[in-house]
């Protein structure tokens, strides 16, 4: 073995992960200081993200070459600690609108620059839906109803619908329809088009047709194939971390999520992962230390980073925890939290996962459902609880980053794929 991988391997002390909130780059957008209202910074957000892309600054970025390309000669499976290009630590040895605008603003700006998204009426959403019938309804959450549609061109669709209006609607509105227009990635779900007339918010974004990870694992029965074998499970997660890393690290400002769970992962056709529901979004700005809303409660209960209630701020290492947590729910195949059988009340995952994993007892966290993985399998998947583990640290900065998160799942990935290396 290299010398040098040795003398990581045999390192006791824990490396500190240093926060690298402050190297990104915002564009140029204004401290939230300098903005007077919502719509001010809406415009200021859209008028960065449009004008690099006019001038063909923000780089296409594609994800990582494929696995069948990687090289796995270096690689040996004899221990957890062969994934080394991510080294785990945790492994041993303002202004509010009073009125609601004719127009949302992201919508005007959208409209006002060339665009392609398409714009919508209202009838022809009403007709794809069979007028918004409960039959073509696929989903729901707290802003409102998603629905399955027929465009008069054969193409279908998802139809997310705003339940009414009201401020945080319409910002949740702006936030995803924006971060959606600047996130063009495989792993996140295409924004087609829009409306925003006679007092409805209607985004249209490609249908995926497998549905939510979360039905996947929790409602579906039986499961289907891909997600009923461990590298299925594994492919999973790392389409849904290169989405959240092209969110953090390739888009001008980078984008936080601020709700990454399994029900916020789409499986599209040949099962691609996508990220969705941006709606609760954020431009990163490390220039704004003033924290996010303390009486706005962003994310979902379970996935969301326990440091937020301290700090009251939201980084990007906050989708990190978020992350970890589905990790550990595409492990175990557990509710994030629920009843289990060793305790009397019910358990968040991190509380019962994380100690068995620490302890090198990856084994008693797996999905009882699933074979019994192969040995090579049963190494990549200690690797990603040793993974997991570090996603949901309690301190934020120590946190891997998802560029981390993205290589140590494309190497347990390939290791999956791989048999075991001779000695």
């Amino acid at each position: 073995m290299d010398s040098s991988i040795e003398a990581a391997v045999t390192r006791s002390s824990r490396p500190q992960v240093e926060a690298d909130s402050g190297d990104l780059h915002c564009g140029g957008l204004k401290e939230s200081s300098e903005m007077s209202s919502v719509s001010e910074l809406v415009d200021e957000v859209m008028s960065v993200a449009v004008c690099a892309t006019s001038s063909d600054q923000l780089r296409q970025i594609s994800p990582p070459k494929g696995l069948e390309e990687m090289d796995n000669e270096d690689l040996s499976f004899s221990r957890p600690s062969s994934f080394l290009l991510y080294r785990s630590p945790t492994m041993p040895v303002g202004r509010t609108h009073q009125k609601r605008p004719d127009e949302l603003v992201a919508v005007r700006l959208l409209k006002s620059r060339s665009s392609l998204l398409e714009h919508f009426t209202l009838d022809t959403l009403r007709a794809a839906t069979e007028e918004f019938d409960d039959n073509c309804r696929i989903g729901s959450g707290r802003f409102g109803s998603v629905y399955r549609g027929t465009l008069p061109d054969g193409r279908e669709v998802a139809i997310k619908r705003a339940k009414s209006w009201n401020r945080d609607i319409e910002m949740a509105f702006n936030s995803e329809m924006i971060a959606l227009a600047r996130a063009s990635h495989e792993n996140i779900v295409c924004l087609l088009g829009c409306c925003s007339e006679s007092g409805e918010c209607v985004l249209v974004s490609e249908l995926m047709i497998n549905g939510t990870l979360y039905d996947q694992l929790h409602k579906r029965s039986p499961m289907a194939a891909p997600v009923l074998w461990w590298r299925g499970r594994l492919t999973i997660a790392l389409h849904a971390a290169r989405g959240i890393e092209y969110m953090h690290v390739h888009t001008v400002p980078p984008i936080i999520h601020r709700d990454i769970k399994s029900a916020n992962i789409l499986l599209g056709n040949l099962w691609i992962a996508k990220v969705t529901n941006l709606g609760q979004s954020s431009v990163l700005n490390p220039l704004d230390d003033n924290g996010d809303n303390p009486q706005k409660q962003w994310g979902t209960a379970g996935y969301k980073d326990p440091e937020y209630y301290r700090l009251q701020h939201m980084m990007d290492k906050s989708d990190v925890y978020s992350f970890g947590v589905v990790l550990l729910e595409l492990m175990s195949g557990c509710h994030v939290v629920q009843r289990y059988a060793e305790s009397v009340m019910p358990k968040n995952i991190v509380d019962f996962a994380v100690p068995h994993i620490v302890a090198d007892d990856v084994a008693r966290v797996l999905d009882p459902r699933l074979p019994t993985p192969t040995s090579h399998e049963a190494e990549a998947l200690a690797y990603v609880g040793y993974l997991a583990a570090d996603c949901v640290g309690p301190i934020g900065h120590e946190r891997p980053s998802m560029t981390e998160v993205v290589d140590a799942l494309e190497r347990a990935v390939a290791a999956c794929s791989t048999p075991p290396v001779s000695p």
